[in-house]
């Protein structure tokens, strides 16, 4: 076998991990999206702005060597219906964490590339390949003072609900039998 490119760069664990946490992040992106069910969205990229984190998604976007890669800090915001707050704390959180106001219209999302917005970030369990795994990612917006000033709370982590199983491996619940109606 041929040695694997990067065989001798590559950590263990994947690297650094974010912990759970307020952070002051950079807006990479803002993307104007439908949602699968065809809803109006925004897909949010970010990178931690400041810190012993500062540039982690950028940093893991260039070590990653996968064709398919993709970016690690994205968030999803529905902008209709009822789940529209994340969009809206993203929103209102940017405009205090950087002194401006929202340009609604044409070419929205290149008005927020560079900015700074406050992010806390919060644990979650997934149903990985290999069973039940975590994975930190944003759970609201904040403006950055309120990060600096640590003026927020991390959220507890979601776990999964435990799935409801129908699997007997082929046997079935006993049911009250009586005597008379034993084989033996």
């Amino acid at each position: 076998m041929k040695k694997p490119n990067n065989y001798d760069e590559y950590q263990l664990g994947g690297g650094k991990r974010l912990p759970a946490g307020g952070y002051i992040c950079k807006i990479m992106q803002v993307e104007e999206t439908k949602s699968k069910a065809g809803k109006e969205m925004v897909t949010i990229s970010l990178d931690i702005a400041e810190g012993e984190y500062k540039g982690l998604y950028t940093e893991k976007y260039k070590n990653n060597t996968n064709a398919n890669k993709k970016w690690g800090c994205i968030v999803y915001a529905l902008t209709e219906g009822e789940y529209i707050n994340t969009f809206l704390g993203f929103c209102k959180s940017v405009e205090a964490s950087n002194g401006v106001g929202i340009n609604w219209g044409d070419n929205f999302g290149a008005q927020f590339k560079g900015k700074t917005v406050g992010a806390v970030f919060g644990e979650e369990e997934f149903q990985g390949n290999n069973g039940v795994a975590t994975a930190v990612k944003v759970r609201f917006f904040l403006p950055t003072e309120d990060i600096k000033n640590n003026n927020f709370t991390v959220p507890e982590k979601k776990c999964l609900q435990p799935q409801p199983t129908n699997d007997t491996n082929g046997f079935f619940p006993a049911t009250d039998v009586g005597d008379d109606d034993l084989p033996f």
